[in-house]
């Protein structure tokens, strides 16, 4: 840490470590001491630049105490609030500085290596068209690059052989699709002077979509038009093939007779072959192959074992094989073998050698290059993880083994998400599908083998080996770092956790009321954005200012503002109501220079006590509305509110009631006056009304009378408990003095009707005995059988409804009739009446249904005359049968009454719709028009008369 000065505050052990002085010896000196490219203008210049940006980063080299220059990354952090003060990070960058070096110097050599060659190379984005070429490649039609500026696809295509191009792209169709591996095509492209030279254009696709689309594809151009010359020449004359084979770039042999070991005859041998071996083939054949070019026994018996499986077929496919030249040089050759047919019966082979050995050395250089910076890796600080495309390690340093607490073999079995706290599985995977060669940085938390975490910053970039893409993460452990971060952001936000977090808005003003800070809960509040708030004042929302005025007036006289209500205007228009409580912001001189207000919306408050006030106005004018008498008891039984009505009665009425008022308490007046013999019922009631508070009882209600100067008085009394979470009671007292008065002079005019209905009923009865015994007298007197019979009938008639009177007058209910109870009687007279058929059995079946008089006579009847008919003709000659009568409910209100025999039926000349007989004419007039029913006959295995009516 700094001063704005420059001077050095605090070090840490770290960079005393890295530049060799003692803390106590930096404290004395600048950061610009350190620096050792830096002047002192340019380090005053990047201190002013920091602390108008707040931060930087940048590289440099620092001087150790000992003069040696190493360099550094430095990250610098401007401290406003901290007395102006720099934190500054520095990282010893020497390794990745040597790194960068040694990569840059192998770029080199591999550039350097192609422009050996002389071959041309091309990169290619086949979604956009770009190419990049370089120079070799213009050169091997005569140009520059310069001079083929701009550069595309559409450059290659230009130059290309029309004919030459249809194959190129099928060719590329194939590689896209899969179905080839490379793209290889021999093409004409024509010269700068205008003629065609060959070219052989090779590449693959190294980047695909996710579609599988490909995206960039890399390739190289090798001008092979001599080669096509003499390919060419061969197919013009077969004699130019000894000249084509002797001028070959491999070396090209044919050998006879192999089966003769240990020496094989060659007959093709070109000057490449003597340029590779040093040998001539007279040389060669009479010294002997194997011989001479292995004189390493044990490469020697080797290649006696791989030419014997050679003999059998297996040719040699670009097997690398190292010989002995006749200088004594040891050279790698590459060897490809052909078994060619013969007439003579003879093994011919065919042989192709590729003098591979700068090749081989350039893989030795790599390999060695390999294991130097895995040493630089397994030395480095920081671990270094490499993962494939699926998230699997790859490689780690032993290092970042280390730092998770694992074995480098556990390592290696673990994936990226087995250690990383920060993200998914798909997340990581998505990341590691998206990054590139120019990388990335991020910080992330890890987990060790033990469980524990610690932070960790993560350097990444990715890269295409091989077809397969690896991820390579320089992983350096923070923890130290974040918790001095955490220290310092704990310092700064302390306080600005409170600001930004509080619920409440906060907002800060100048002395003249204009708005310079708010946290997010003031901008919720007032629905303006930071920028715009900040170029408001007070008077810009202030929707009351005959409150706000003289407060802000209390605040700049330095007096403090305590829970003040007043109205605001929001962005939107719309007034909300504040509680503000404000305090003055002094200098340390006392002046006012602005104010701190903190304010809560209690407009919904406001709202809901103002709905809370209305209610209660409307439930208590309903209250007071009641004609009954209402009061609120407490836990003790003390009245602690009553409605008008309960006031109008206690003042007017001359009993207790005037001393049942607020304030006392209803229990003890209800005892007391118990006590003294005034209310005998009132011990009873304040027993009831205390169960009721003590919520033993739910409910308590009586009547009681009560006598005063002014008369005598009824009363019902209903107590509720309260519905609070206290204890206490509800008491209604309703009047109902004449109530009472009227339902004694309802019961004595009852009482009157019953006696005058049942003397109606019991004249109406003796009457009718009387028509009886009058009807009897003249049927005694009466010689003509059939005028007989006809008053008899008319007698029964009569009986029926003087039985109906009877069971009237002697019934408690002096309008209807049990029907099932008067079924049984009637059929036990009818049975009496007609004695002589005692073999015949009548039943009754009954529900409980009670008639008006005015349906009972008329069922009455019809009953007499059905059952009658049936006891008189149903059953001829003195027979047996049965006489069925059933009464019963259909539909809830619907009388369903049938009258069954199981006689002889009706006769055929019987007409139900037109009955002939007086019997048959009255049962269907009854029903029909008195009981407004209906009325049909069913005639199978005797009679069934079936009736229905309403209720």
């Amino acid at each position: 840490m700094t001063d704005p000065q420059g001077r050095l505050l605090e070090i840490n052990e770290s960079y005393c470590r890295m530049s060799g002085y003692s803390q106590q010896e930096l404290l004395g000196m600048r950061i610009g001491d350190l620096e050792a490219i830096e002047t002192v203008d340019q380090t005053v210049a990047r201190i002013l630049k920091i602390k108008n940006h707040g931060n930087d980063r940048f590289e440099s080299y620092h001087r150790r105490k000992d003069g040696t220059v190493f360099p550094v990354e430095v990250s610098t952090q401007y401290l406003q609030a901290d007395d102006g003060r720099y934190v500054v990070f520095i990282r010893d960058i020497t390794d990745r500085k040597r790194l960068e070096k040694n990569l840059y110097d192998q770029r080199r050599r591999l550039e350097s290596i192609i422009e050996g060659e002389r071959v041309g190379t091309w990169e290619w984005n086949v979604q956009t068209g770009e190419t990049v070429f370089n120079e070799a490649w213009a050169q091997i039609i005569g140009y520059t690059l310069e001079e083929l500026a701009p550069i595309s696809i559409q450059t290659w295509e230009r130059f290309a052989h029309p004919d030459d191009l249809r194959e190129s792209d099928l060719l590329l169709e194939r590689h896209f699709s899969g179905v080839l591996p490379y793209y290889e095509s021999e093409c004409r492209m024509r010269h700068k002077d205008g003629h065609w030279v060959w070219v052989i254009d090779r590449g693959r696709v190294l980047t695909r979509s996710e579609d599988g689309k490909p995206l960039m594809m890399f390739g190289t151009h090798a001008e092979v038009t001599e080669r096509k010359r003499e390919e060419e020449n061969l197919r013009v004359a077969k004699g130019f093939s000894e000249s084509i084979i002797e001028h070959a770039a491999e070396g090209v042999c044919v050998c006879h007779n192999i089966q003769q070991y240990p020496y094989v005859r060659f007959t093709v041998w070109n000057r490449r072959m003597q340029e590779i071996t040093g040998y001539s083939m007279a040389e060669i054949n009479r010294l002997g192959w194997y011989q001479t070019i292995y004189s390493d026994p044990v490469i020697r018996e080797q290649v006696q074992e791989r030419m014997e499986r050679m003999r059998t077929g297996d040719d040699l496919h670009n097997e690398g094989w190292e010989i002995t030249r006749s200088d004594g040089q040891k050279r790698f050759l590459e060897i490809n073998t052909t078994i060619l047919p013969s007439h003579d019966g003879q093994t011919h082979v065919l042989a192709l050698m590729h003098d591979i050995t700068e090749h081989k050395r350039a893989e030795q250089k790599l390999a060695q290059e390999a294991i130097r910076r895995r040493i630089l890796i397994e030395q480095s600080r920081d671990g270094i993880v490499v993962l494939d495309q699926n998230g699997k390690v790859y490689e780690a340093n032993q290092r970042y083994a280390e730092m998770l607490g694992y074995t480098a073999e556990e390592v290696r079995e673990l994936y990226v998400w087995n250690w990383d706290l920060q993200w998914s599985s798909d997340e990581l995977l998505e990341m590691i599908r998206l990054v590139d060669p120019a990388g990335d940085h991020f910080e992330t938390r890890h987990r060790r083998k033990d469980g524990t975490s610690f932070d960790v910053g993560v350097s990444t970039n990715g890269a295409v080996i091989e077809g397969q893409k690896l991820i390579f993460c320089v992983c350096r452990d923070i923890t130290e770092r974040k918790k001095a971060e955490e220290k310092l952001r704990a310092s700064e936000e302390k306080y600005r956790g409170i600001f930004d977090c509080s619920i409440a808005a906060i907002y800060l003003f100048d002395q003249d009321k204009h708005f310079i800070d708010s946290n997010q809960a003031g901008l919720d509040l007032l629905g303006y954005s930071r920028e715009e708030l900040l170029q408001m004042s007070i008077p810009d929302v202030d929707a009351d200012p005959v409150v706000v005025l003289p407060a802000h007036s209390e605040l700049l006289s330095g007096r403090r503002l305590i829970n003040c209500e007043h109205e605001l205007r929001r962005k939107d228009q719309s007034i909300i109501t504040v509680l503000n409580n404000s305090i003055p912001l002094t200098e340390s001189n006392g002046n006012v220079i602005g104010m701190l207000s903190t304010l809560l919306d209690i407009t919904e408050r406001k709202q809901a006590e103002n709905k809370i006030k209305a209610s209660e106005t409307f439930i208590r004018d309903v209250i007071d509305s009641l004609s009954s008498s209402l009061a609120v008891l407490d836990q003790h039984g003390t009245i602690i509110d009553v409605n008008a009505s309960w006031k109008r009665h206690a003042t007017d009425n001359g009993c207790l009631d005037r001393n049942f008022y607020m304030g006392t308490n209803y229990l003890d007046v209800c005892e007391k006056a118990a006590a003294t013999g005034l209310g005998i019922e009132l011990m009873e009631i304040a027993g009831g009304i205390r169960s009721v508070i003590d919520r033993s009882e739910s409910s308590y209600g009586r009547e009681y009378f009560c006598q005063t100067p002014s008369g005598d008085l009824w009363s019902r009394m209903k107590a509720f408990p309260l519905n609070t979470p206290e204890a206490g009671a509800v008491i209604i007292h309703d009047d109902i003095t004449a109530q009472k008065r009227a339902e004694s002079s309802i019961l004595n005019a009852l009482e009157e009707k019953q006696v005058l209905l049942q003397e109606i009923h019991h004249r109406v009865k003796n009457n009718l005995q009387v028509v009886i015994g009058l009807l009897g007298l003249q049927t005694g007197q009466l010689k003509n059988p059939t005028v007989k019979e006809a008053l008899q009938v008319s007698q029964q008639r009569i009986k029926i409804m003087a039985m109906i009177h009877e069971t009237l007058h002697q019934g408690q209910n002096l309008a209807a009739v049990s029907l099932a109870g008067f079924l049984m009687k009637l059929t036990q007279q009818l049975k009496n009446a007609y004695n002589q058929h005692a073999n015949i059995l009548v039943t009754v079946e009954a529900e409980e249904i009670v008639l008006k008089m005015d349906q009972a006579i008329p069922c009455g009847l019809i009953v007499n005359e059905l059952v009658t008919n049936a006891l008189k003709y149903a059953f001829p000659g003195n027979a047996s049968g049965q006489v069925h009568i059933k009464a019963s409910r259909i539909d809830g209100s619907r009388i369903e009454l049938k009258v069954t025999d199981n006689g002889i039926g009706l006769p055929p000349s019987v007409d139900l719709t037109r009955p002939s007989s007086l019997g048959l004419q009255m049962v269907r007039g009854l029903v029909e028009h008195q009981l407004s029913g209906s009325f049909y006959a069913s005639v199978s295995g005797g009679t069934t008369f079936v009736m229905r009516w309403a209720l």
